[in-house]
């Protein structure tokens, strides 16, 4: 699961994934939803884990830009899942998000809803 994520985490961060809301800043966002409370928060925190060790290992920079991981934990419910994701593209203008494949989060991608463009 953690060699998943260090994988995901280099496909975005290297550029393979467009990333469609960077701005010309020096920082780019990433949301990172994980639950690190509630029954799968062993999942959670293995994924949080391994998301802060790739960013310790491989710096925290790419093409000059500052990397922003910002991690929130959903709990393992749907609901807080896309809350957070609405916050992430709202609030924090994250370039960005990573959850878990097996999370609930099932966001219609046509509506239109923020938490859709996450």
């Amino acid at each position: 699961m953690t060699k998943r994520i260090c994988v995901a985490l280099t496909l975005l961060i290297g550029g393979i994934f467009p990333v469609h809301f960077a701005r010309a800043e020096d920082t780019i966002k990433i949301g990172f939803i994980a639950p690190s409370t509630g029954q799968f928060a062993q999942i959670g925190n293995m994924m949080i884990a391994g998301a802060k060790y790739f960013v310790e290992k491989n710096g925290i920079s790419v093409v000059g830009k500052k990397i922003e991981l910002i991690i929130k934990d959903d709990g393992g419910q749907p609901d807080n899942a896309k809350r957070i994701a609405q916050e992430f593209v709202v609030n924090d203008k994250v370039a960005a998000c990573a959850y878990r494949k097996s999370n609930p989060l099932a966001v219609d991608r046509e509506s239109g809803d923020a938490a859709a463009r996450c």
